[in-house]
C-alpha cells in the first residue's frame, strides 16, 4: 500500500462522515411520514440500482465466498440501520449521532475480545469515559433512560461489527461486488421487515416530495456512495483507524441537527457529548500503542484480521 492511497482512503472516510452526519436529522424527519423499514428499503433499492449499474461487468467474477461475506456484512448493516432508525423515532438526532459514535470505542474492545488479548489501557479508559458521558447524555433528571437511546446503543454494537467485518472481508474480495452484495442484503431484509414488523410498502407516488427528496439524497450519497467507498477505503486502513475517523460523524450530526432541526442538547447533554468525544480521543491514542509494541514491531489489528480464517 502506498502512503498516497492511505491518505486518500482516510479523506474518503471523512467525506463519508459528512454525508452520514446529515442523515440523522433528515431520516428523523422522513420517518414521521413513512414506515421506517420501508424507508430503509427505498434508499437501499436506489443504491442497489446505482451500484449494480456501475459495476455489473464484474458479475462474472462473483462467487459463493463473496455472497457469504457480503451477506454477513449486510446483516450487520441492516441491524445497525434498523435499530438506529427505530431509535430516531424516540430520541433526538444529536443524541443518536453521539451514541452511534460509541462504536469507535467498541471496535478495539471487540477486537481484543476476538483475539483473546488484554485491551489497551487507553481503550479501557476511553470506554469508561464514554460510559460516563453516555449517562449524562441519556439519563434525564428523573434518572429515566429514553428508550430511543437504548435502541441506538444497540445500533452502535452493530456498527462496530460492520466496521470489523468490512475490514476483514474487503482485503479478500472484489470490493465492489462485496459492497453490492451487502446493499442487496439490507434491501431484502428491510422489505421483509416492512411486511412483518412495519406498516408495509406503499406506492412511491403516495410519498410526499420531501420524503422522495430524502430518499434520493440518502440513496445516492449516504448509501450507494458511502458504503461502496467505505468498502474500498478499508482495504488501506485498519478497522480501528476507520472507527476513529468515524468520530467526526456525531459532530456533523450535531451541527446539522442544530442547523436544520434547531436541536439543543442542554447543559447535561453537552457535558455527556463532550465526555463521549473525550473517550473516543483516548481510544484513538491506542492506535500507536497497538502498532508499536515494546520492540517497535508492527502489530496492528490488520495483521490479525488478515490472518483470520473468516
Amino acid at each position: 500500500m502506498t502512503p498516497k492511497k492511505g491518505y486518500i482512503a482516510d479523506l474518503s472516510l471523512v467525506l463519508i462522515c459528512l454525508f452520514w452526519g446529515t442523515s440523522f436529522i433528515l431520516v428523523k424527519m422522513a420517518i414521521m411520514e413513512v414506515d421506517l423499514y420501508y424507508f430503509v428499503f427505498l434508499r437501499f433499492i436506489l443504491a442497489v440500482f446505482i451500484v449494480g449499474g456501475l459495476f455489473y461487468r464484474r458479475l462474472p467474477h462473483y462467487n459463493l465466498k463473496i455472497l457469504r461475506d457480503g451477506v454477513i456484512m449486510g446483516a450487520a448493516l441492516f441491524g445497525a440501520f434498523a435499530l438506529q432508525t427505530i431509535g430516531l423515532k424516540y430520541t433526538s438526532a444529536s443524541n443518536a449521532g453521539f451514541i452511534t459514535g460509541l462504536h469507535v470505542v467498541l471496535v478495539p474492545l471487540m477486537l481484543a475480545l476476538i483475539f483473546k488479548r488484554k485491551p489497551a489501557l487507553n481503550a479501557t479508559m476511553g470506554a469508561v469515559v464514554c460510559a460516563i458521558g453516555l449517562f449524562f447524555l441519556t439519563v434525564g433528571d428523573t434518572f429515566t433512560i429514553n428508550r430511543g437511546d437504548v435502541w441506538v446503543v444497540l445500533c452502535a454494537v452493530f456498527v462496530g461489527l460492520h466496521v470489523i467485518f468490512t475490514g476483514w472481508f474487503a482485503v479478500r474480495h472484489d470490493v465492489y461486488l462485496l459492497a453490492l452484495t451487502q446493499l442487496v442484503t439490507v434491501m431484502v431484509l428491510s422489505l421483509a421487515s416492512s411486511f412483518i414488523l412495519g406498516e408495509g410498502p406503499v406506492s412511491p407516488f403516495a410519498l410526499s416530495p420531501f420524503v422522495i427528496l430524502v430518499v434520493v439524497v440518502m440513496g445516492i450519497f449516504a448509501t450507494a456512495f458511502n458504503f461502496t467507498v467505505q468498502t474500498w477505503a478499508q482495504q488501506y486502513t485498519t478497522p480501528t483507524r476507520a472507527a476513529v475517523i468515524f468520530t467526526m460523524e456525531p459532530v456533523f450530526a450535531a451541527i446539522f441537527a442544530y442547523w436544520w432541526g434547531s436541536e439543543v442538547l442542554g447543559s447535561r447533554g453537552y457535558l455527556g457529548a463532550a465526555l463521549i468525544l473525550a473517550g473516543i480521543i483516548l481510544t484513538e491514542i491506542k492506535i500507536t500503542e497497538w502498532r508499536e509494541g515494546k520492540n517497535g514491531s508492527h502489530t496492528d489489528d490488520r495483521a490479525d484480521t488478515e490472518g483470520s480464517s473468516l
